[in-house]
């Protein structure tokens, strides 16, 4: 089996799909190129404002982020 990668214009990725879901013979193994899905980001989002007022309010500790980027 061949394994094609392909870059497709967003206006024509849901055109692009319903396509390709109709053809027996293909099968999708990573849709959305390893990017999170919206609801992903805005579920980031949601926890790392949760972090932040835990945080603030002193339930939880930060580190400084000269730590935080040494460890990377």
């Amino acid at each position: 089996m061949a394994v094609l990668t392909l870059e497709i214009d967003d206006k024509e990725v849901s055109f692009f799909k319903n396509l390709i879901d109709h053809l027996p013979f293909v099968r999708i193994q990573n849709e959305g190129g390893g990017e999170d899905s919206d609801e992903a980001v805005v579920n980031n989002i949601r926890q790392g404002l949760n972090e932040l007022r835990a945080v603030e309010q002193g339930s939880m500790k930060s580190r400084p982020a000269r730590e935080f980027l040494n460890d990377l």
